[in-house]
């Protein structure tokens, strides 16, 4: 799980890149078409970390607050 460019790369700037990408490092890996839930740090509750079928080389993230 990696930080990314585009919308992801905003949501991991906006949320804490470090904090985010330390998280991530931490979950390890996550099989295409799946996805993890994170904290969201400094921007929401929670960020559901996806790994898409459709863009299997990046990871996209999804903001989720509750």
């Amino acid at each position: 799980l990696q930080e990314g460019s585009g919308v992801c790369g905003a949501i991991f700037a906006m949320a804490g890149s470090s904090k985010l990408q330390n998280e991530c490092d931490r979950i390890g890996h996550c099989n295409t078409g799946s996805a993890v839930l994170t904290s969201g740090y400094n921007l929401c509750d929670y960020i559901i970390v996806q790994n898409n079928i459709k863009e299997a080389a990046f990871v996209r993230a999804s903001l989720l607050a509750f």
